[in-house]
């Protein structure tokens, strides 16, 4: 073996917001050069070096990411490796906890799941986990979430927000650093000409009570009224103005 370079090899799954891509099998991942530099230089950088962690999952965004029989099986991992309580998961330098569906062997409907937040770094927006096989490893714990004997409840108070960030105006009041200068609409109107905007409100019961925040930036002065800057506010729900 030549001593001044050393390889690795590794499958690799690769998930982009919840759905899997692909599963191929990663190139030579080349160390540095080992005729110099001290001992700890080359010792391993993640997790998971206990059981060979080398199966590599790649993932984006956040949420609940379920990787099944069949992933693992077009990833390379041998049938009688995927055992469910002896998947090991992790990320960075800890261990990731998992849930599984069976602690025996997997067949065709069998998966396990973990929960994953976005990752954000100068360098990448990618999510690497590794996944070994072992005994011991972690689990997420379960949680009774049965109801209670509580009243049934029917109906909850929503929120509805029109605020998309569609225009971007940095004269606006550059020095307000409360401000984040970002706006949905410009309204340059006058002589009492309306401006209309849809708020989706889907399954809103009509009988209960709702209520309505406009909020406006005035752009110029027009001493000429009082107030010079001056909104009615109306719906087809709610006739009245506010």
């Amino acid at each position: 073996m030549d001593r001044s370079s050393r390889t690795a090899r590794s499958s690799c799954l690769f998930i982009a917001t919840g759905i899997l891509l692909a599963a191929i099998a990663c190139g030579d991942e080349i160390l540095p050069p080992m005729d110099n530099g001290a001992a700890a230089d080359f010792a391993p950088r993640r997790s998971g070096g206990e059981v060979d962690a080398r199966i590599r999952i790649e993932l984006s965004g956040s949420g609940l990411f379920r990787v099944g029989y069949g992933d693992l099986r077009a990833a390379g991992v041998p049938d009688l490796d995927i055992v469910g309580s002896r998947l090991r998961l992790f990320r960075l330098s800890a261990e990731h906890a998992i849930h599984t569906s069976t602690a025996g062997q997997f067949g065709s409907g069998d998966y396990f799941i973990f929960y994953a937040t976005p990752f954000r770094s100068d360098h990448t927006l990618t999510n690497v986990f590794w996944l070994g096989f072992g005994n011991g490893g972690l689990r997420m714990a379960a949680v009774d979430a049965a109801p209670g004997s509580g009243p049934d409840v029917t109906t909850h108070v929503a929120r509805a927000v029109l605020d998309a960030h569609r225009i971007y105006s940095p004269t606006y009041e550059p020095d307000n650093a409360s401000l984040d200068h970002w706006f949905y609409s410009f309204m340059d109107k006058s002589g009492g000409v309306s401006n209309s905007f849809a708020l989706a409100t889907p399954d809103r019961i009509p009988s209960l009570a709702a209520a309505a925040t406009l909020t406006l930036h005035g752009n110029n002065d027009y001493p000429q009224a009082n107030p010079d800057h001056m909104t009615e506010m109306k719906s087809p729900r709610f006739p009245t103005p506010t």
